[in-house]
């Protein structure tokens, strides 16, 4: 576990590690299903790369020096990211045991459909066009990965739920 040392400007840094750390989660679930799934195992390594990327591109920014334009608070606590992390585990634990293309999307859309709607990237502070843009390029992937993941729970006949 990151520490946060809430009484400095440590917040910012650890925040992004847990960030990191959640997408190199996210992306070892993924890299579960396409062993468990050999028949999806490109579509599953393909979702596993870009949240690896994902993670390289939050570690830079956490090992990154502080800039004096940057808030160094992030508006969401540590505690929800891992809260969330240990959910991803937790899925990926499971999964071990066997899974089903049906079950594995409804799981990956669930997450990232989650990423999204709690707003994870975008609370971060975003005063730095460094900070910005890597934001806007993780929902832009975000966003491509629920459409994918409910594009193949359609095809792998489990619908998403109405309105998403």
């Amino acid at each position: 576990m990151v520490p946060v040392n809430r009484n400095t400007g440590d917040a910012l840094p650890a925040a992004l590690a847990l960030l990191a750390a959640n997408e190199r989660a996210i992306s070892s679930l993924y890299e579960e299903y396409a062993r468990q799934l050999p028949e999806h195992e490109q579509f599953w390594s393909a979702l596993a790369a870009e949240e690896r990327k994902h993670a390289l591109w939050l570690e830079e920014l956490a090992r990154a020096p502080a800039r004096g334009e940057v808030p160094t608070r992030p508006r969401f606590t540590v505690e929800s990211i891992r809260s969330f992390t240990a959910y991803v585990h937790e899925q990926q634990s499971f999964s071990v045991q066997g899974t089903t293309m049906a079950a594995a999307t409804a799981t990956a859309y669930n997450i990232e459909t989650a990423l999204m709607e709690r707003r994870f990237f975008e609370q971060l502070p975003q005063h730095s066009p460094e900070v910005a843009r890597v934001i806007a390029s993780l929902k832009k992937d975000t966003e491509r990965h629920v459409r994918t993941t409910k594009d193949a729970l359609t095809r792998f006949g489990t619908q998403p739920p109405a309105g998403t």
